[in-house]
């Protein structure tokens, strides 16, 4: 257990798994995913996982029950990013992104995980094209957004 408490979502690692019923140990390799938080409070973090980005920051669809007990409802936005917070007079906010969005795309391509968003918007110095599905105005929809560079 320690093994897997040290590494982190979609990471591999190898398991050993006995089962005593039948006498023998299994060797498997499995992708770990991130089981969602009930409450913000019960979080105990020194620091965010990855650094805001353009004054947004962001997590695994999966990691707050709020947005888990969504993506139960709409499938697709499992493989998507959850905006957990957007700062106050960022190129974020001034371009509308809402916190609890999804951001399923990057220009034009789609981010499924924080790894791959990260990827997506490394190097971009200008206006960023963003597809997101947001609740904000009471059902669901996916709107297309730029972010500013500043």
């Amino acid at each position: 257990m320690r093994v897997i408490g040290l590494a982190g979502p979609m990471a591999k690692v190898q398991v050993d798994v006995f089962r005593p019923n039948e006498q023998r140990e299994l060797k498997r390799e499995i992708t770990l995913g991130k089981w969602p938080v009930i409450d913000e409070e019960g979080v105990i973090a020194t620091r965010s996982t990855w650094e805001p980005w353009r004054g947004m920051t962001f997590d695994y669809s999966s990691a707050r029950w709020r947005a888990f007990e969504r993506i139960k409802q709409k499938k697709q936005l499992f493989e998507s990013i959850l905006v957990r917070d957007v700062r106050p007079d960022s190129p974020t906010e001034r371009a509308k992104l809402q916190k609890e969005d999804h951001i399923t795309h990057v220009a034009g391509a789609a981010v499924k995980n924080p790894q791959e968003f990260l990827a997506a918007v490394r190097g971009l110095d200008g206006p960023v094209q963003l597809q997101v599905w947001s609740e904000s105005t009471g059902r669901g929809v996916s709107r297309e957004i730029t972010v500013p560079a500043r």
